[in-house]
């Protein structure tokens, strides 16, 4: 063995040093980090003269559902998106502990959020937090929409005799009528039978990523134009949804009608949605389309009857159920938005 050279020696004597400052430091890390609250705050913690980013934990709330609890299923995907610009090597926890409710919608806009961050070239780790902890129904729904292939972690075994069941979610970039008909044949059809309205579904679905793909992302270097497609079965009702995450209806109205609009809504999110299923042209101002919300998107409800249509958009959200005594037409405000649209079936099942 030869002998070290005095550049070596030299070379070894300095990397113990930094190695053993690493050390110490590491020590103080875990230290400071120990005393910290575990929540969703992930600002920096000083050490020395230099900052630390602890790991980031998005706490999911207790009802995670857009129907009751809007605002709490917002500003957790808002934190979802705010993991996306941290370094490559960190290492995001998604806690899925405190849930007892969940609702289809709500699962689906999540799973494209963490769908999105899958396919980021640049991109941290994303991790899941005590999975048998979770609550077994929310557990076992998650699993059907995918969530387990999606976190890189083994699905738990099926429970059986449950009367709500979400189906896995599908994600494509254009009007895929076989993806629609696989829906309906291979998950649909086989829990409820014979869907009513069948090609009316097919023109529905087709029509909403039709819009996807040629009107809801603006800039296509920044966005690549995705939808989610999934659906949902109880006891009451069949439930179709499709969600994108582009500009968002009241942002991708026609000009023409858009300044229009905003004279009379000022603004108002939810009713610049019920316009555009009013009008005759769409953003490209071609004379052949802009009948697809009103007469194909929305027209499948029309056409049964029953049940419920509803559209999230930005802040605003627009429902339409036929059967309604006053006004099949109603329409929300939110303080916060959701970034993208949800389009959203519900048929009720006939007893």
């Amino acid at each position: 063995m030869k002998k070290p050279t005095r550049k070596m020696r030299e070379w070894n004597r300095i990397h113990a040093r930094l190695s053993n400052r690493r050390r110490l430091a590491s020590k103080e890390i875990r230290i400071a980090l120990g005393r910290r609250v575990s929540g969703n705050s992930h600002s920096p913690i000083q050490i020395g003269s230099h900052k630390v980013v602890p790991r980031m934990t998005v706490v999911c709330p207790e009802d995670f559902s857009l129907e009751t609890n809007f605002d709490g299923v917002v500003n957790t995907l808002r934190k979802i998106r705010e993991g996306t610009t941290r370094k490559r090597s960190d290492v995001v926890y998604v806690d899925f502990r405190k849930i007892r409710s969940l609702s289809p919608s709500a699962a689906l806009v999540l799973a494209a959020e963490l769908d999105r961050w899958n396919n980021l070239p640049r991109r941290g780790r994303l991790r899941s937090i005590d999975v048998p902890q979770w609550d077994p129904s929310v557990r076992s729904l998650l699993a059907d929409m995918g969530f387990f292939e999606l976190l890189s972690v083994n699905p738990p075994p099926a429970e059986p005799q449950r009367t709500t069941r979400y189906v896995k979610f599908r994600t494509g970039k254009v009007a895929e009528g076989e993806v629609i008909d696989r829906l309906r044949l291979d998950d649909l059809e086989p829990m409820v039978g014979p869907m009513p309205g069948r090609i009316h579904l097919y023109n529905a679905v087709t029509e909403a990523m039709t819009n996807v793909a040629q009107h809801a992302y603006k800039d296509t270097r920044s966005h690549r134009p995705h939808w989610w497609l999934s659906a949902s079965v109880d006891e009451d009702s069949v439930t179709v949804m499709i969600y994108d995450q582009g500009a968002g209806i009241p942002a991708t109205l026609p000009r023409k009608f858009s300044e229009q609009i905003r004279k009379i809504v000022q603004e108002d999110h939810a009713m610049m949605i019920r316009a555009a299923h009013e009008l005759q042209r769409t953003r490209h101002d071609e004379k052949y389309r802009g009948h697809g919300l009103e007469r194909d998107v929305r027209g499948y409800l029309q056409y049964l009857d029953r049940g419920q249509y509803r559209v999230i958009s930005l802040k605003g959200e627009y429902v339409f159920e036929p059967l309604t005594e006053d006004s099949p037409h109603r329409v929300y405000k939110h303080s916060h938005p959701l970034l993208g649209t949800l389009i959203e079936w519900r048929l009720r099942k006939i007893v």
